[in-house]
Formats: structure tokens, sequence, C-alpha cells
């Protein structure tokens, strides 16, 4: 079936198994595409706009994702998971005469509102997004990390800085998509490699050096094949501690990335799927950064869960799911952010352990809820429904909260990376955009050294100037001794310029229809460092169609996966 966006007025299809799916949960089928369903959810993420303010309980000062002048009552984790205050204080009953989402919004505006979203941290102040964390410092949406900074979507990583979307690595700098790896710096999607830099799609590498679609080497610098002793002294006399030589050393990256062959997704271990970074996912439609997800559509961060349409970092064994953003463990759940272990519920937020409810904030261990009020049994089901009746009459049931009722504005949050958009469009659409107090431009008259040897420790005392946006930035001290450590130079740009030039580098959350790439001829043979390549089993231009996240228009060299693997040899 063809339908037209009511938001951008572009078509989109629903098949018949999205059919299916929706009859099954019992919602009507979506007015939104996916892209703008998926921008309408994101205004509910605010992942790295953090702000210093106190509590509105206890009044000490606290880090918050609401500024001071925000117009919700904001508590600190202590407080708001506290006895001194239930949600059920703010109940109100339902208006027959006016819109439910209004009454929503006027709910939200009274129930106090957690400070950030952090589960048993260590010392981990500045994060959001994060669980088992210990001395971490600006990681976000990233869980059981230890001494890691400036990253977003790690996990299990150790003294870990500067990545985007990592798992179980330690002593990494500088990277995308990275596994299992052990002091790799300025790297992608390289897994179980160990001592080495400028690694692209490389794989069980060691002592490697500026090199692409590597399997299982060592001592390759360029791809060209050394001796330990000669890769040893070419490394040797490579300043790593120098800012020009990694900013040469990064621009001819960026060329070799030019020449690699690309597998046409990330992952392994998938069948049935299509998207980007996925692993160990079945049946799995449209979505992106997934990991071990079944019968799944529209989803992006999930992690181990089924049956679920249209999510964004749902994890833990979330079943029969939709339209659900930052929830855990929740089944049978519909419209919900920040929903914790709840079960059977519709449009909450900021609920814990709730189970049938319907349009409640800051609930928690509690059910049969209707705008916070507590109903029987028999009454509530029997209001719900009639609820439920109205809202479809008058078009709300089946939509996501409308962008007028997420709490951030819409540069705050995570919409902002994946659908930029101006101010004035962000106006002209009536939703809402932060504009920070007007500052006088000052620059730091601090300068940096070009090699980390020649840092002094003043450097913690004074503000840096980022040499992109111009903004000012801190040095913190267990920053600076890693620096020392292991040689880095002192980055010369703030974290969210250094977050957004990888974001660039990622591949995007959509896909692409394309044609397999290859047009090796039956024997030829080639291959990285010129090793022999296996029969690819077709003459001239392969003919395997699929859909990818590298778009048409990319220069980028992308091959089906059975032509891939006979490549990268």
């Amino acid at each position: 079936m063809t339908k037209q966006c009511k938001q951008c007025s572009k078509t989109f299809q629903i098949s018949s198994d999205d059919q299916t799916f929706y009859q099954k949960i019992s919602v009507p089928e979506p007015t939104l595409c996916p892209d703008c369903r998926s921008q309408r959810r994101l205004v509910w993420r605010n992942e790295r706009s953090l702000y210093s303010r106190q509590c509105d309980l206890c009044h000490k000062p606290i880090i918050s994702l609401y500024r001071a002048n925000s117009p919700y009552t904001v508590y600190c984790y202590a407080c708001w998971y506290s006895d001194q205050w239930n949600g059920s204080d703010y109940a109100r009953e339902i208006d027959w005469q006016r819109s439910f989402f209004d009454q929503f919004k006027e709910l939200q505006l009274r129930v106090p509102r957690l400070s950030a979203f952090m589960v048993n941290n260590e010392n981990c102040e500045y994060t959001n997004g994060t669980l088992g964390c210990k001395d971490c410092y600006m990681i976000f949406a990233s869980d059981h990390n230890e001494n890691c900074m400036y990253s977003y979507g790690i996990f299990s990583s150790v003294t870990t800085l500067d990545v985007l979307s990592g798992k179980n690595c330690e002593l990494c700098y500088d990277c995308i998509g990275c596994t299992n790896c052990f002091n790799v710096r300025y790297s992608e999607d390289a897994s179980n490699c160990n001592t080495a830099y400028f690694l692209l799609d490389c794989k069980g590498c060691g002592d490697c050096f500026m090199s692409y679609g590597l399997h299982n080497r060592n001592y390759v610098w360029k791809n060209e094949q050394l001796t330990e002793a000669e890769y040893k002294e070419r490394l040797a006399k490579t300043q790593l501690g120098s800012t020009q030589t990694i900013k040469r050393l990064k621009a001819d990256f960026k060329e070799l990335k030019k020449k690699h062959t690309f597998k046409y997704y990330h992952g392994q271990n998938n069948d049935n799927f299509s998207g980007d970074y996925l692993e160990r996912c079945h049946n799995t439609w449209q979505s992106f950064e997934c990991y071990e997800i079944d019968n799944c559509k529209f989803i992006t961060h999930g992690n181990q869960i089924k049956d679920c349409y249209d999510g964004y970092m749902n994890v833990d064994q979330c079943e029969l799911g939709y339209e659900l953003v930052g929830s855990v463990g929740a089944y049978n759940t519909k419209f919900a952010a920040a929903c914790y272990t709840g079960s059977y519920s519709y449009y909450i937020d900021s609920c814990k352990q709730v189970k049938n409810v319907f349009g409640c904030i800051g609930l928690q261990n509690q059910q049969y809820c209707i705008l916070n009020k507590q109903y029987s049994e028999q009454e509530y089901c029997i209001t719900r429904d009639k609820l439920i009746k109205q809202m479809s009459a008058i078009g709300e049931y089946g939509e996501f909260f409308p962008v007028s009722c997420s709490p951030f504005t819409y540069n705050e949050t995570a919409a902002m990376d994946s659908f930029p958009l101006s101010q004035t469009d962000v106006v002209n659409r009536g939703w809402n955009w932060h504009t920070p107090p007007d500052k006088q431009q000052r620059f730091s008259s601090y300068r940096l050294p070009d090699t980390i040897d020649k840092v002094e420790d003043d450097v913690l005392e004074n503000f840096l100037t980022c040499e992109q946006c111009q903004t000012f930035y801190k040095i913190i001290p267990a920053e600076l001794r890693l620096y020392r450590e292991h040689i880095i130079p002192v980055p010369r740009q703030c974290f969210n310029c250094r977050h957004a030039g990888r974001l660039q580098q990622h591949t995007q959350r959509s896909l692409w229809q394309r044609q397999c790439m290859c047009t090796r001829p039956p024997g030829q043979a080639a291959g990285v460092a010129g090793a022999a390549q296996p029969e690819h089993g077709h003459g001239g231009l392969c003919q395997n169609n699929f859909e990818t996240a590298y778009s048409t228009d990319s220069i980028t060299i992308v091959y089906c996966e059975d032509c891939y693997n006979k490549t990268i040899v």
C-alpha cells in the first residue's frame, strides 16, 4: 500500500507484514513516513546538551538536561527516586472537551522530571544516557564503561576517548565503529585489532598503519607488508604527538578511503534484514546500530528486543513495542518516552514499573491510572477505551506525542544531528528553538604547542578556543594525563565539533537501492597487497542488488557480500 506523508508529502510504503503488525497491536496505520516519524521521536532525546542548575527539591547544584530557566520542575537522581513525592499527587481529571495532548502537556509542566538519565554510575556527573559506568566524563548513550571520555554509543570499554559506536575497547582514541580493540587510534570499522593507527575495515590485525581491508595481518604499512624491524623503524620516525602530523595523516586517510571496496552494510551473523551496523539480527528491516533483535522494523539503537516497530534506544527484552523512545524491558507498550520495565501501557513519559496506565508521567510501581489519576481496574478499562475512541475520532490516537510536547527545543536534541534544520525552518513549523544568551565574542590568548611533550600544566587553567566554531572549551587533568601517557596531541576542536566530524564520517540512517559495483572478470587475480582472489562467479558487472546506507551519489565502491568476501582476502 502506498501512502502520502502528511508532514513532508513524500510517498511511503506499508507492506502486508506492516499491516499485520499494526492489527496485532491494535493501532492504526501511520500517517507519517518513516523519516518524519523518526524525527518526531528524536525530538525527545536531548543527549548531549547539559546545563548547571539546582535540584528543585533539595536545592543542591546538579548537571541537568534542563536549563535553569526551563518551565519544568527538575529533581536530582536521589530526590526523584525518593519517597518525598508521588506522581499521583499531580493527578487530573480528563476533560472530554479538549485535546488529550494538550492535557498531557499541562501535566508535564507539573510533574517533577529526572535531571538526567544515569543509572548505577559512580563519579559520572557529566554524562547522560549511561548505565553502570565509573569515572567517566562527557560520554552519552553508553553503558558499562570505565575511565572513558568524550564518546557516544560506547559499551563495555575502558580508558577510551573520542569514540563513536565502540564496544569492548581499551585505550582507543578517535575511532568509529570499532569493537574488541586495544590501543587503536584514528580508525574506522576495525575489530579484534591492537596497537594500530589509521585502520579501515580491518579484522584481527596488530601493529599496522594506514591500511585498509586487512584480515589477520601484522606489520603492514599502507597495505605494504614489512618486517617487524622495518615497521618499528617507520613508526619511530612518525611524530604521533604532533598536531600537524596527525592533520596530514588524517588527510591521507581520507584519500585512502576512496580506494577501498566496502561491503554494502556493516555487520555480521544476520538473516532477512536491511539496515546498517547490525549484528545477530533476524527478520529485521530498515534498522540501524542494533544487536540481537528479532522481527523488528524502523529501530535505531536496539539491543535484545523483539516484535517492535518504530523505536529509538529500546533495550533489554522490550517486546511488542511501538513508537518507543528510551525504553528498557517494556512489554506491549505503545507511545512512550523513558519507560522502564512497564507493560500494557499507552502514552507514558518517565515511568518505571507501571502496568495498565494511559497518559501518565513520573509514576512508579502503579497501575490502572490515566493522567496520573488512580482508577479501579473496571473503571480504567472503560475510561481507557472511551479515551482511545475519542482520540481516534480527532486523529490523535496512533500518533506519537507531537513535537510541541517534547520537553526540549529542537536544536538541543538528537533530531538536530539526523535531521538538521535552521532556526527559521524550526520556528516556521511551530517548533521550539533555544537561543543561548548573547555573550561577548572573545578569543583565548593561550596558544597550544604543536606537540604534546611541549604542553605545560597551565593548559588546565586556561580556556581554549575551538578552531572550528570559536567557542571555549577546557582540558581536564585526567584527559591531559592520558594525552601525555599515550603521546596524543591536545585536540584543537571542542567536543561538539569533534563529535559532529565523526557523525559526518558515519553512514546515514537511510537506505538506497543499489547494484554491486564489482566488475572483476573470471580468473583475474589481484587483492590486498597482491594476494590472489578466488573466482567471483560472474563476468562483467555483478547483478546482485541490495539496500545500503551508502547513497547513490556516494563515490564509495560498494560490493555485495559475496564479492566483498572474495575481494578482501
